[in-house]
């Protein structure tokens, strides 16, 4: 066989190695289906290609056409609409109705958008679920006590259905569980959600199952005034930019133990000129505090701060030494004292343009120049940057604002020597770049690193 026969079948192996596209496959789990459980049910293109050279295209369903099941008694197949109204996904247009421990072969006949019908044939295996599992998530790592809860706080709970080792799907339409504060979230079809309140009186609340008698769970609620505040410390130590969010780890417990879920936290700082919360505030809240609480570093000097659980008096003063950088020098705005005429729009053939602080009409320039002026702006930047950014030591560096112009950019570190230099050089060109590339909103800088001196250039951490 010569070379070009031995490509012309590896190129037609490849195309079989894609696919066929026109086949249809059916999303069904690899795991039973509960009997007495709804499980979504997709018909799709069952071609799928994948790597550099793919191909498959892929199409969609236009209609179902025709549904044969083999054993009713074991399965049903419904149309979405044959559900509930509360029970109705948007994914998926059939429901698999699980009866009864069994399997049964299920064939279904769709259009597709390309105008060609497919069949699939799959099989649907069913089996009865003998005990339940029920699992939560916690947002404190590694609580001593999982199931311990804030009052009125809401608990989502899963339902999981399992035949001895093995994990069931579907979505089980009699109650799983009862107990008081809990309902039921429907309309899941691939899981069993429920969400449990905690009760506002501290104690315990027993779930149970109806359909599986053994079970039992217990889940404890507790008052904030319970809540002990045994600790407050800063994360990291150092030195610290203008508005860096300063992070603090708070340890709080209940009889001891931490719970699943904490209370919201209040923090008030008693020297706002030195540290503060979001935008400036003197006191905020912390709804959940399992990740620690922060404060925005505005000064050096001593921060202070008052942490308390809220709504009650159990409180924690905290104080600590911050060592802060001055606020980033943000360019004078040349334009702050030119007043221009309103220019609402350009006749045809032109553009709006800043032009001497003021918008103006310009001819419109073609996508090639406005290429070609951004890669002039570009190297000019590049060049003027590999200048202004030598340094020796940390303390030669500082953060300086750019706005405006083809690019965005936010802090960049230059020498503080350099910093004027490298803006009168970029400057000209930078607020007359072509209309179409320009960025006319200004950043939002805040809080955005540290700068240093990293082998003899000053850089942003």
């Amino acid at each position: 066989m010569g070379f070009k026969n031995q490509l012309w079948v590896g190129f037609y192996l490849l195309v079989a190695a894609c696919g066929s596209d026109d086949q249809a496959s059916v999303n069904l789990p690899q795991e039973p289906i509960a009997a007495g459980a709804y499980y979504p049910l997709s018909v799709s293109d069952a071609c799928r290609g994948g790597g550099k050279i793919n191909f498959c295209t892929s199409e969609s369903v236009v209609s179902i056409d025709s549904l044969t099941v083999d054993n009713p008694r074991v399965a049903d197949v419904l149309h979405m609409e044959q559900l509930n109204e509360g029970l109705r996904v948007a994914y998926a247009e059939l429901v698999v109705d699980a009866k009864r421990s069994g399997s049964t072969s299920l064939t279904i006949d769709a259009t597709f958008d390309d105008g060609s019908q497919r069949k699939v044939e799959t099989e649907v295996v069913v089996a009865q679920a003998n005990r339940i599992e029920l699992t939560h998530g916690c947002s404190v790592d590694e609580p001593d006590d999982p199931d311990l809860f804030p009052a009125q706080h809401e608990v989502l709970l899963t339902v999981d259905l399992f035949r001895k080792a093995q994990r069931l799907n579907g979505e089980y339409q009699a109650s799983l569980l009862q107990g008081d504060g809990l309902h039921r979230v429907p309309g899941q079809l691939k899981q069993n959600a429920y969400v449990w309140t905690a009760p506002d009186e501290p104690g315990a609340v027993s779930l149970t199952s109806p359909p599986f008698p053994r079970f039992s769970q217990a889940y404890r609620s507790y008052s904030s005034a319970d809540v002990s505040i045994d600790s407050v410390t800063r994360r990291y130590e150092g030195r610290y930019t203008y508005q860096t969010s300063v992070p603090f780890d708070v340890e709080l417990t209940v009889d001891g133990e931490r719970p699943c879920e904490l209370p919201p936290l209040r923090l008030e700082t008693r020297t706002p000129e030195v540290c503060a919360g979001p935008d400036g505030a003197v006191s905020w809240l912390r709804e959940n505090p399992a990740y620690g609480v922060s404060v925005r570093a505005l000064s050096s000097g001593n921060c202070a701060l008052t942490v308390s659980v809220e709504g009650t008096s159990t409180a924690i003063d905290v104080e600590v030494e911050f060592d802060v950088m001055e606020a980033p020098a943000v360019p004078e705005d040349r334009c702050a004292s030119v007043v221009c005429e309103p220019i609402s729009s350009c006749p045809d053939g032109s553009e709006l343009a800043t032009r001497d602080c003021c918008a103006t009409c310009v001819a419109l320039s073609s996508p090639q120049q406005c290429e070609a002026q951004r890669a002039t702006w570009d190297e000019l930047y590049e060049t003027e940057l590999e200048g202004a950014t030598a340094c020796n030591a940390d303390s030669d560096c500082g953060p300086v604002v750019l706005l405006g112009g083809c690019r965005r950019y936010c802090f960049v570190a230059l020498n503080h020597e350099r910093t004027a230099d490298f803006m009168n050089a970029i400057s000209e060109d930078y607020f007359t770049s072509c209309p179409s590339c320009q960025v006319t909103e200004p950043a939002d800088c805040v809080g955005s690193g540290d700068v240093f001196c990293n082998e003899g250039r000053c850089s942003l951490r």
